[in-house]
């Protein structure tokens, strides 16, 4: 099941918190491939493309807080590597791990 939009906009918050210089946008993609995520895209203002791209499951939105989320990606640098390496969308999953999945502009 979807997470709450209370839920999705503390994520965007943490997201406008890390790239304030663009937009920031939540949505739902249900029924992929792989697993129901939320997509968290930043954009830059400047540099649209490519957006720092965060998906993050359905399952982890069950398991864990909003506030233990945010931690966890604080803990594991993902701004950091969403920075580094632009093109990559990353995937924060239910085992609280962060894996490389394909980047969908």
């Amino acid at each position: 099941m979807a997470p709450e939009p209370t839920i999705v906009d503390a994520l965007v918050q943490w997201m406008r918190s890390e790239f304030p210089n663009g937009t920031v946008e939540g949505r739902a993609l249900a029924n992929q491939q792989r697993e129901d995520v939320v997509l968290f895209r930043a954009r830059d203002e400047k540099a649209p493309a490519p957006a720092k791209e965060l998906e993050i499951s359905f399952e982890a939105f069950e398991d864990y807080s909003p506030e233990a989320i945010i931690a966890d990606l604080k803990h594991l640098r993902v701004a950091d590597a969403l920075r580094a390496a632009p093109q990559t969308r990353l995937m924060y999953r239910r085992d609280r791990r962060i894996i490389a999945v394909p980047y969908h502009s």
